[in-house]
C-alpha cells in the first residue's frame, strides 16, 4: 500500500509540473485585464477587510481550541 501511495503522489506531482510548464509556454492565453479595468488587489480596503476577517477567524479558532 505504501508503494502505491508513493507512486500516486509522484504521478500527481509530475502532472502538476507538466501543467504548470505547459501554461507558461502557451503564449496564446492572455490573462491580462481588459483595458481600463482595474484589478481587485490594487485597492487597499480589500486587503484591510481580508486581514480583519483573517484575524477574527484566527482568534475564533484559538478560543474554541483552548476550551
Amino acid at each position: 500500500m505504501r508503494r502505491f501511495n508513493r507512486s500516486a503522489t509522484l504521478c500527481i506531482i509530475a502532472s502538476f509540473f507538466s501543467i504548470v510548464s505547459w501554461a507558461r509556454e502557451n503564449k496564446a492565453i492572455d490573462v491580462s485585464p481588459a483595458k481600463g479595468e482595474s484589478l481587485w488587489y490594487y485597492f487597499p480596503w480589500i486587503w484591510v477587510t481580508g486581514g480583519a476577517i483573517f484575524i477574527l477567524l484566527l482568534v475564533a479558532m484559538i478560543r474554541t481550541h483552548q476550551k
